[in-house]
């Protein structure tokens, strides 16, 4: 896994981290919210040692001693010796044990200072608390020391910075806190992403198949509302057809296929609509194209095409495939065939199409009989490229049967939806048979960004000459995928232009 991959996890979460840091922040308000305020008051002492002259020996002597006893002393400053007097003469009501939990004392390393620090939700009494302790400290630390009878004590304890009210308290740490909410939104969206992407074992790429992957048509919101894509031909769908015929019309040219069918591994994969689009981008090019409807249990490539040419035309009336199919083999002719052809008509092309006309009661059986064949060859002589709209393979036996009558079989694989071992599982049942699988589609592929692995996605054009820009600033609102032209004007007033659009 690289970072490429690793960002796409996270972009494809995204909307889980926003749920994720949402509730986090809400936790982190409502803790910072009643999480009792907690201040902190630190008071500094100095441990030294009285010398009576000014002998170096005797002052490096003191300073040693003076180290020695503060490690020492900064563990009983919270001992009861010290804080029992502090109570009482405070008043408080509170046990030495419970005003220990409070006091926290330190001494940094090759020093004579010792910091004690109190903490209590009321800034003035930990402040109170802390002069109090090292005051009283200062006492307790000369009656726990012998004296020589001459100079005092060994050791002085001097109160060098009292301490004062705190104004901000050290508790909660509404920062912090925050700051643990958005790393804790990462890390659980992350982790749910790599959970995801781990046991995800749909089809996303070509590396899940060990077919050849003919293209990939990227996902587009309005494909339901729009499913042939004949309107904007520079669109980021149109442009996947592109690929797609470009390369499964050399590999049918290639191995002189003139019959493909289409198929997949489970339904609502977008057969059908492929299968029209494929043939309109086919046609576009002036090949002659005709597409039969093969799916007898489940037609919708009759309900999508009659929205395109006459919604008054009755595709289940006693014409199309099922009668070609249960009619008597010596009947199948290619005038027979022609009066169930319907034309279809689209901007610059037009294909043929036979629909499935009444559904049979045992589509297996008319799919089994030599019709079929019989059918496709009376149209080889006619056309440069048959489409058979297939079944799903998996669901039903039938694509099987239409795959073996066809030259090639070509899979639709949706992106998400179909796993892995169900797309193997179809390239086995095709192949085990003899049908001649060359390839699939990755449909409705998710698109992040121009690089995605996922698949294609055309960009939009850059030019380098300078002219371009007049059609480009004036088009890329209306069509961002228009290839641009070269300004038509003279080239004072498109130099006024490119002056007044570089200021802006």
């Amino acid at each position: 896994m690289n970072v490429k991959h690793f960002s796409n996890i996270i972009l494809r979460n995204l909307n889980f981290f926003v749920i994720a840091l949402l509730v986090a922040v809400i936790g982190a308000t409502v803790i910072n919210f009643v999480s009792p305020k907690i201040y902190e008051s630190t008071t500094d002492i100095f441990v030294s040692t009285p010398a009576a002259g000014l002998d170096i020996s005797t002052l490096v002597a003191g300073s040693t001693f003076s180290q020695q006893r503060v490690k020492s002393y900064a563990e009983i400053i919270n001992s009861p010796m010290t804080l029992q007097p502090v109570i009482d003469k405070l008043k408080l009501s509170i046990t030495p044990a419970e005003l220990s939990r409070m006091v926290h004392s330190s001494a940094p390393i090759d020093t004579v200072i010792i910091k004690i620090s109190v903490q209590n939700s009321d800034s003035y009494l930990a402040s109170l608390l802390a002069n109090a302790i090292a005051r009283q400290f200062a006492i307790t630390a000369t009656s726990l020391e012998i004296s020589d009878g001459v100079s005092g004590t060994q050791v002085k304890v001097s109160t060098v910075r009292e301490s004062v009210p705190s104004l901000y308290p050290i508790s909660p740490k509404k920062k912090i806190n925050y700051l643990f909410a958005l790393i804790f939104s990462f890390l659980i969206s992350t982790g749910v992403g790599l959970l995801r992407e781990i046991f995800d074992q749909t089809v996303k790429n070509e590396s899940h198949c060990t077919k050849t992957l003919l293209g990939v048509i990227d996902f587009d919101s309005e494909a339901d509302n729009k499913p042939i894509c004949n309107e904007d031909v520079y669109s980021s769908r149109s442009e996947s057809f592109r690929h797609i015929r470009i390369n499964l019309l050399d590999t049918i040219a290639n191995q002189k296929i003139k019959t493909i069918a289409i198929s997949s591994s489970i339904s609502g994969e977008g057969k059908s609509s492929f299968s029209a689009n494929f043939a309109y981008s086919v046609a576009l090019t002036g090949k002659k194209v005709c597409i039969l409807e093969c799916d007898m249990r489940r037609p919708s490539l009759s309900k999508l095409l009659v929205e395109f040419i006459n919604p008054s035309i009755n595709v289940t009336a006693n014409y199309g495939m099922s009668k070609l199919l249960a009619a008597n083999p010596t009947t199948v002719t290619l005038l027979s065939i022609k009066r169930n052809i319907i034309k279809v008509v689209f901007p610059g092309a037009k294909f043929d199409f036979i629909a499935c006309g009444v559904v049979p009661e045992d589509p297996a059986e008319l799919l089994t009989s030599r019709n079929l064949s019989k059918v496709l060859d009376r149209l080889k002589n006619n056309y440069d490229l048959i489409i058979l709209d297939s079944p799903p393979t998996l669901p039903v036996g039938d694509a099987l049967l239409v795959g073996k009558a066809a030259d090639a079989v070509v899979l639709l694989a949706k992106a998400g939806v179909v796993r892995r071992k169900q797309l193997v599982n179809t390239i086995g049942f095709h192949e085990n048979i003899g049908n001649n699988v060359i390839g699939f589609c990755l449909n409705m592929a998710p698109i992040i960004d121009r690089s995605h692995e996922y698949g294609y996605q055309s960009s939009k054009h850059d030019y380098d000459s300078t002219y371009s820009y007049y059609y480009q600033y004036k088009n890329r609102q209306k069509n961002p995928y228009a290839p641009l032209k070269s300004y038509s004007g003279d080239k004072k007033t498109f130099l006024e232009f490119l002056k007044q659009f570089k200021s802006n």
